[in-house]
């Protein structure tokens, strides 16, 4: 059985006030040629379907076309909801869908429900755990102990048999570590708790061929190379910017015998940072090195005041996302081990609140106008 492992895909998901849909339905073109030149039997979505639990209707749309896209290539689909899913809207008409191979798991029972699919080797047994809070395991079981994630997914793991001499395949969307070993995060990851509490040992998946996780946007291995994230198929954050998405390719003979690959994924617009002046940046030998349409963080290191920087970055990089300034950074730096009084002046706390908004100092003009605003506010307080 050879399928694709895939997680996170966050349909409907905006960044920085960019909309990613057009990214999304550009980057899962590419899945379908990839499904349409190899034989891929399956396709198992780890859960984050959407990037929120009430997804807009274009998001809804997407992943309506995602669905239908699949099943004309005549692909088996496994889903799971994630902490950003509504298990409800995911699951509506599961029993429909069920009967043209999309299976949808969103909610608890009293075993992981299973999928249990043929190959030339036997049969291969897909479990699918969807996202589940402690208190929700701890109900449904009426079992006390279970006060953590880790405590819930073992439970559910404990309650499900498994024939260990077939070949079994786990499904999850949890915070997963191995000992000391934890996975390497971004800012667009949701962080679910602090203390530990959402951690999930990795050794509660011993007895599966492999598992599939969702939940953390880098794809990485945890442990072992048959526990893995697959990773989402965007950049979502600046932090994400050197990291490589893929496709992992996933492929199971014999038990015990699994072949992974990793296919890479090549965005619409990449994410990228930048860092200069404001005229080198503009400079027409700099913006050939790269795709000008690429999505752009730019840290600017002029040391004079400039007018209106970001209309003139957009000018020639028309996605840029977030501008920082160096010296600002340098200057706050400085002055983070000095205690010192919040500026009295009216004028003054204006100006810092405009350059924090703006990213630009205040011209002159600006600051005229604001002196004006000011002298009449104070007189007529008088």
């Amino acid at each position: 059985m050879k399928f694709l492992h895939l997680a996170d895909l966050h349909f409907g998901k905006t960044v920085n006030g960019f909309s990613m849909l057009e990214d999304q339905r550009y980057i899962i073109g590419q899945i379908y040629d990839y499904i349409r030149n190899n034989d891929i039997d399956a396709v198992l979505v780890a859960g984050d379907v959407y990037d929120r639990s009430i997804p807009g209707a274009e998001a809804v749309t997407l992943f309506d076309d995602f669905l239908t896209q699949l099943r004309a290539l005549g692909t088996d689909v496994f889903m799971i909801s994630g902490n950003h899913d509504s298990g409800e809207r995911l699951a509506y008409a599961g029993r429909l869908l069920a009967r043209e191979h999309i299976y949808v798991s969103c909610h608890i029972q009293e075993t992981i429900p299973k999928v249990t699919v043929y190959d030339a080797c036997g049969p291969v047994n897909i479990y699918m755990l969807p996202f589940l809070k402690p208190m929700t395991v701890k109900a449904f079981y009426g079992d006390e102990n279970i006060r953590t994630f880790d405590d819930g997914v073992r439970a559910c793991i404990e309650h499900t048999p498994l024939d260990l001499s077939q070949r079994n395949i786990l499904m999850t969307h949890h915070f997963v570590v191995s000992g000391s070993m934890r996975p390497e995060i971004s800012d667009s990851e949701m962080q679910l708790s602090v203390g530990g509490i959402e951690e999930v040992d990795a050794g509660n998946f011993r007895d599966f061929d492999y598992t599939a996780l969702g939940h953390i946007h880098r794809p990485q291995r945890i442990g072992s190379d048959v526990i893995r994230y697959a990773g989402s198929l965007l950049k979502y954050s600046f932090s994400e910017a050197s990291h490589e998405k893929v496709m992992t390719v996933v492929e199971i003979k014999n038990k015990g015998d699994v072949h992974i690959d990793l296919v890479p994924l090549v965005p619409l617009h990449d994410m990228r940072k930048i860092k200069g002046s404001l005229k080198a940046l503009t400079d027409e030998d700099i913006l050939s090195l790269a795709d000008r349409y690429d999505y752009i963080h730019a840290t600017l290191t002029d040391k004079e005041a400039l007018i209106e920087p970001m209309n003139r970055l957009r000018a020639v990089y028309p996605n840029v996302m977030q501008l920082a300034f160096e010296r600002r950074t340098q200057e706050k730096a400085g002055a983070a081990g000095k205690r010192q009084e919040a500026p009295k002046d009216p004028l003054a706390l204006f100006k810092a609140f405009y350059e924090e908004v703006m990213g630009e100092p205040m011209d002159d003009e600006r600051i005229k106008i604001m002196e004006e605003i000011i002298d009449e506010a104070e007189k007529a307080d008088a």
